[in-house]
């Protein structure tokens, strides 16, 4: 289980982080409001975010962020409940709090959110015969048209070295290192472009096989990969995706 401690109270969320990560097959990871955003872009959705708000802007930062995962939210203000609840939120505590709390969260939880019947290895590669079977017959897109100002500009796809999300904006990078805004999202994106040659590394980032320059293990099982022309951001592919990407190297 995946969890996401949001708060800028960082001695008592080293307490929290303690806690969490005593539930077996628990991994609570830790970020400030300030870098949230970007954490949730680089990784998959956590299974829980515990969420420490004490205003309405602080409360509503997941739904801000376009985040879904269920909220547990911890507060020193009880008048915040009722808002909290007509979010994702699934339960509240005010502070101080107990391990018995966090424990009475896990439990609820996992009431209402059953785990998984299938492991994370076979659920990935099923999704993966699902994928190749329906796409088998598609054709996928050679060229993207890039408006700039009054002029049309094709660029081929085998001159693309990845594709990435900034600002609401879907930017192409080709090998040259020249960056286009293109108006698919990066959802279509995707679905427009050969699987065999792209792959979506993360909600930020389809990088093409042949800009990937450098391959590094991550910590817990996470793998984070170099591209060229390089990128400041870290591409980072979580430990549920990092075998159907060795898979996906290794065709």
């Amino acid at each position: 289980m995946e969890i996401l401690i949001i708060t800028n109270n960082s001695t008592e969320a080293k307490q929290w982080q303690k806690l969490l990560n005593k539930y077996p097959n628990t991994n609570a990871v830790i970020s400030n409001f300030k870098n949230a955003a970007a954490f949730i872009e680089d990784n998959d959705n956590p299974d829980i975010i515990f969420l420490e708000a004490n205003s309405e802007e602080e409360l509503n930062f997941p739904e801000k962020i376009d985040c879904p995962s269920p909220l547990v939210v911890i507060s020193d203000d009880a008048n915040l409940c009722l808002a909290a609840f007509q979010l994702n939120t699934f339960n509240y505590h005010i502070k101080p709090i107990e391990e018995e709390d966090f424990k009475q969260s896990i439990k609820k939880y996992n009431k209402f959110h059953p785990k998984k019947e299938l492991d994370d290895d076979f659920m990935g590669d099923l999704q993966s015969l699902v994928k190749f079977v329906s796409q088998k017959e598609k054709t996928y897109k050679k060229r993207f048209m890039i408006k700039l100002g009054n002029t049309i500009k094709s660029i081929a796809v085998e001159d693309i070295a990845y594709f990435f999300s900034q600002d609401k904006v879907t930017y192409l990078m080709r090998n040259d290192a020249k960056k286009y805004p293109i108006e698919n999202t990066l959802d279509e994106t995707e679905d427009l472009l050969d699987p065999e040659f792209f792959y979506r590394a993360n909600r930020k980032y389809i990088v093409s096989i042949d800009a990937i320059s450098e391959i590094h293990p991550y910590f817990k099982g996470r793998v984070k990969i170099n591209v060229a022309p390089a990128q400041d951001a870290d591409i980072i592919i979580s430990s549920e995706k990092s075998r159907s990407f060795k898979d996906w190297l290794n065709k």
